[in-house]
């Protein structure tokens, strides 16, 4: 009787570093969400949530970064307090603020598309700043482009109050989180999943 010690992998090595990047960058999420500022202008606070949707987007491309994303709401909605103020539950989603939490989804999904050209990541060395730029400003105005009217209708503002409560205050802290995510992005040359 002969035995062989063929190894059987179930999933492939790549599936593996992916998921744990994934499932990394949604607990990070989940993590800097904590890390909220409170705006008297604004029911939504200053976070820095969005930084792991973008660096997951980027490095991830669409698809895993998009299920990164989405672990992040889920886990959320389901009762993780993972929102900002340690908040969880469906009721978040629904409330003032969950526009934009539902747009870090979308977000992810178009910063991977734009920065590899389709479903498949390719080498961020092939990928110039100015294309991550271009994605992340889009990402941008795709939470806002969700999140303002989803304000306006959960809180009952109106769209004056809905855009400067909850775009305009949020615009410059926006632009220097993109401008250090491409400054890490660019500085660094290991930090894309292959």
């Amino acid at each position: 009787m002969s035995h062989s010690n063929e190894e059987v992998a179930l999933v492939s090595d790549q599936v593996v570093k992916r998921f744990t990047l994934a499932a990394a960058l949604a607990a990070l999420t989940g993590v800097l969400a904590q890390v909220s500022i409170p705006i008297p202008l604004s029911p939504a606070p200053i976070s820095f949530q969005v930084i792991p949707v973008y660096f997951a987007g980027i490095l991830l491309g669409p698809v895993w970064g998009a299920g990164s994303v989405l672990l992040y709401i889920v886990a959320g909605a389901l009762g993780a307090p993972i929102f900002s103020n340690a908040s969880a539950g469906l009721g978040v989603i629904l409330g003032p603020t969950g526009g934009y939490i539902i747009a870090y989804f979308f977000a992810a999904i178009a910063i991977g598309l734009i920065v590899h050209r389709g479903t498949e990541t390719q080498p961020l060395s092939s990928v110039s700043v100015w294309t991550q730029a271009i994605a992340l400003v889009i990402a941008l105005a795709i939470i806002y482009g969700v999140g303002v009217p989803w304000l306006k209708f959960a809180a009952g503002f109106e769209w004056t109050e809905a855009i400067i409560t909850g775009a305009a205050v949020f615009l410059p802290g926006d632009i220097i989180k993109i401008i250090a995510v491409l400054g890490i992005i660019t500085g660094s040359t290991r930090l894309q999943v292959r």
